[in-house]
C-alpha cells in the first residue's frame, strides 16, 4: 500500500511534493504515518526528525521547511488521508494551534463523507 498526494499547495516542483507523488505506507514522513497510524504527527525541527526517525528520510534540500505537523483525516469509508502542515523556522506548536489544526482535519473529514454521501444519492437516483 502506498500513500500519494492528492493536492499540494505553496510547494515548489523541486521539493517532489507535487500532486501524484507517492511513499510506501511504512515511510518516515509526518503525513505517512499520521495516515498509518491515524494519531497526530508534530515534528519540531530537523533535529526532531532525525531524533525521531533515525536513518529515515530527510526532506529534500529543495524544502525550505523545518518544522512539520500532520494530521490524520478520518472518514468511515474512505482511504485514509491526513493534511500536512509546514513551516519555514523550527517551532513548538501551542495548544491553540494544536487545537485548530485537528478542527482542519475534522472538518476536511466531514466535508468528504458528505461528497461521498452526495455522489451515491446521485448515482442511486
Amino acid at each position: 500500500t502506498e500513500a500519494e498526494i492528492r493536492a499540494c499547495v505553496g510547494y515548489p516542483e523541486a521539493a517532489c511534493m507535487g500532486p501524484g507523488r507517492r511513499w510506501p505506507i511504512d515511510a518516515t514522513l509526518p503525513a505517512v504515518e499520521a495516515i498509518r497510524t491515524g494519531e497526530p504527527v508534530l515534528v519540531a525541527s530537523p533535529d526532531a526528525w532525525a531524533a525521531r526517525w533515525p536513518g529515515g528520510y530527510a526532506p529534500p534540500p529543495a524544502s525550505a521547511s523545518r518544522a512539520w505537523a500532520a494530521f490524520p483525516v478520518a472518514t468511515s469509508d474512505g482511504p485514509p488521508a491526513a493534511l500536512l502542515w509546514t513551516f519555514a523556522e523550527a517551532r513548538e506548536l501551542g495548544e491553540a494551534e494544536i487545537g485548530f489544526m485537528a478542527a482542519a482535519a475534522q472538518q476536511g473529514a466531514q466535508a468528504l463523507e458528505r461528497a461521498r454521501l452526495r455522489e451515491r444519492e446521485r448515482r442511486a437516483r
